[in-house]
């Protein structure tokens, strides 16, 4: 197994055997790897991000959540904990906050797809604003490699109503 940078050889081998327990759906087994992990390497936000995962399974929002903060604390560029953690705000009925995880990822990487899906997704059906809805949907379409149905269908629903 290579090395990856910046990643030390033992937190490589505990995050390859947390991710071994997340497949076998052993939650529990994968949140003591990960937050041995965490707990010495703090620096590594995409074990954070992973914490988070494992700990949205075992149904524990909260901790989730704090994770998550860590994670972007971590690593302000990682636009998968952003991601992420605008989704867990926005189902927990936070809608500002969750646009602005949304849109701190966009600063990041204009061209993240994902971003644009769900920030469409928060003004379409949460905040109710269908032409920035459109506008995300639009993006995420043209960042995608291959058409997106759903996408395509959201499109032309919001074109209709406006």
């Amino acid at each position: 197994m290579s090395e990856a940078p910046g990643v030390p050889s033992g937190a490589q081998q505990a995050l390859a055997n947390a991710r071994g327990y997340f497949e076998q759906q052993q939650f529990g087994a994968a949140e003591t790897e990960l937050q041995q992990v965490v707990s010495q390497w703090p620096e590594l936000s995409g074990a954070w991000l992973n914490l988070a995962k494992v700990q949205l399974k075992l149904e524990q929002p909260d901790q989730a959540e704090q994770s998550l903060q860590q994670a972007v604390t971590a690593n302000t560029k990682n636009v998968f904990a952003w991601n992420s953690l605008g989704v867990l705000l926005r189902d927990q009925g936070r809608f500002d906050e969750a646009r602005e995880a949304y849109q701190s990822a966009l600063n990041q990487w204009p061209d993240f797809a994902m971003g644009h899906r769900n920030l469409g997704i928060l003004f379409d059906l949460y905040l109710h604003k269908p032409e920035q809805a459109l506008h995300h949907y639009r993006e995420a379409q043209a960042l995608e490699a291959e058409e997106d149905r759903m996408l395509k269908g959201w499109i032309m629903d919001l074109e209709r109503r406006l």
